[in-house]
């Protein structure tokens, strides 16, 4: 058995049904084609996660056109959703076996969680999603696990931006601290890198493959940075390699 898998994680790539259409002066299309092509050239990997907003608008054309952007990837794909997302729609388009809530992979075992409140912004987890949560916990307390969501579950000192991170992380980390082979959390909608530390459990906040926001401000604010998606090495012992990607595309 090899000792490490390789893990990619893209999010927030906000298609829209049209592919000329921008964010920001970015397209949304182009930019996600982009890290695509060049995660396929630089970096085989056993494992796809994609952390939600895949539409901006939850257009279906916009489902319709990730799918065929992600169709040549040689991995497993695993996909939830973000605020952004229209859940009935992605869930109508998008491949079923993508919309898995968990997933082995040898030593690995990868949880995937529905944080979005419909209609709104900021994220919370159910409390179906938390006894799901405590579910697989139990089955696969025995493997490595990497928790994954859209929204972000700790403060990352942007004050625009905490105001719509999830609004109950208390029995969501309290549920964790019932097992010790959480490796890690890995979460979206920040729109930028940042790694972190709670209880001994790793979190990673990863760039857009789209438009980035300048961490740590008071109001919403763009930054210059490029494309990106992330990089993990997850090995047998649990021990983990994560590595953010910049994508050097043109942006206008």
């Amino acid at each position: 058995m090899i000792d490490f898998i390789k893990v990619l994680q893209f999010t927030d790539t906000h298609l829209y049904g049209n592919t000329n259409k921008c964010l920001k002066d970015i397209n949304t299309h182009n930019s996600l084609s982009a890290c695509l092509t060049h995660s396929n050239r630089h970096h085989p990997v056993d494992i796809t996660l994609m952390t939600g907003d895949i539409a901006h608008d939850g257009e279906t054309n916009a489902y319709q056109l990730y799918n065929q952007l992600t169709t040549d990837l040689n991995s497993k794909i695993l996909t939830i959703p973000g605020n952004h997302d229209v859940l009935e729609t992605m869930n109508a388009i998008i491949h079923s076996e993508q919309r898995q809530d968990c997933y082995q992979c040898q030593s690995w075992c990868f949880i995937m969680l529905n944080s979005v409140v419909p209609g709104q912004a900021h994220g919370s987890l159910a409390t179906i999603e938390l006894q799901k949560l405590e579910g697989l916990l139990e089955q696969h307390s025995h493997l490595n696990i990497m928790i994954c969501l859209h929204h972000h579950p700790v403060a990352v000192s942007s004050e625009w931006l905490d105001q719509h991170m999830l609004d109950n992380p208390e029995p969501f980390f309290n549920l964790l601290g019932n097992y010790n082979k959480i490796r890690a959390i890995v979460y979206g909608h920040i729109h930028q890198n940042i790694e972190s530390q709670i209880n001994g459990i790793k979190l990673f906040g990863t760039p857009s493959t789209c438009v980035q926001f300048k961490p740590e401000v008071l109001e919403f604010s763009i930054d210059t940075k490029r494309p990106a998606y992330r990089l993990f090495k997850l090995y047998t012992n649990g021990d983990i390699n994560s590595e953010v990607v910049y994508v050097d595309i043109p942006i206008t």
